[in-house]
């Protein structure tokens, strides 16, 4: 979803709530006419919403999480909208600051069920959409159809891929980092298991994994000076290089993902 797309949802969604709350008289005032009250529904709302929709992505590096976040931005939005409220519809401050959080919880909500039915695939988790162009351009860098969902949203690396199969890829990477690390997790196919080889089952993936995202670097021309493996590799990864760069090193990457493997086996 755009944000033009988001801000005429909740256009529609919050100056509707408003006015069937008009109707059912809880915005009764001198002021509260129902022209006057879709008017303080479209001021309101052309006031926080683009300023709530680019606060998500100030405030991810000062809170990670998704829902912690979405959160903050909501009850700054409905204590703004309360003032308008209040201003244009001569509302209590009780009144008005509960006219905001019960416009916002629907339209927040709706939110929500439009992103996930709008889906052409599995759904995406919270704080995950799916971009249908987007997913068509990444494609196009691999080379190939890509059978994993996409879903875009905020992601600590540049992309991973959960317990349901879906692809959950950090919507600020640009796409040809972000093509490669696709390539790179379609080979994350091996299942948790036990026995002598699972812990080296799982290093060779992880190392055809990581060969196959840098040499698409390499192929598109782009590369990520901060990536510990890219930098170790230095010029023609090789496979025998980053498995043994992944067994071997100290880099906290590489011990992760070790332990990572470790606990997967069960050791």
């Amino acid at each position: 979803m755009t944000q033009l797309s988001a801000m005429a949802l909740s256009l529609v969604v919050e100056v509707s709530c408003l006015c069937m709350l008009w109707r059912a008289g809880f915005l009764r005032s001198r002021e509260a006419s129902a022209g006057r009250v879709g008017m303080a529904g479209i001021v309101a709302t052309s006031v926080t919403h683009p300023i709530a929709w680019h606060a998500m992505a100030w405030l991810r590096p000062m809170v990670e999480d998704w829902w912690a976040r979405a959160s903050l931005v909501e009850l700054g939005v409905v204590g703004v909208e309360a003032g308008v409220f209040v201003v244009l519809l001569r509302l209590s401050v009780l009144r008005g600051a509960a006219v905001s959080a019960i416009a916002n919880a629907v339209s927040f909500g709706l939110g929500l069920i439009w992103v996930s039915a709008a889906s052409g695939g599995p759904s995406c988790p919270a704080g995950f959409v799916e971009d249908p162009a987007r997913t068509a351009a990444i494609e196009a860098l691999v080379g190939h159809r890509v059978h994993l969902a996409m879903c875009f949203g905020e992601v600590r690396e540049r992309g991973q891929r959960d317990p349901e199969g879906r692809l959950r890829l950090d919507a600020d990477t640009p796409l040809p980092l972000l093509a490669a690390r696709v390539a790179h997790l379609e080979h994350h196919v091996a299942p948790d298991g036990h026995g002598p080889s699972c812990v080296d089952r799982l290093l060779r993936e992880e190392a055809v994994g990581w060969t196959t995202e840098l040499l698409v670097r390499e192929r598109l021309g782009v590369s990520d000076p901060s990536c510990p493996v890219e930098a170790a590799m230095g010029e023609g990864p090789s496979l025998r290089a980053v498995e043994r760069w992944l067994s071997t090193s100290s880099d906290p990457l590489a011990e992760a993902r070790r332990h990572s493997h470790r606990r997967r086996c069960g050791q």
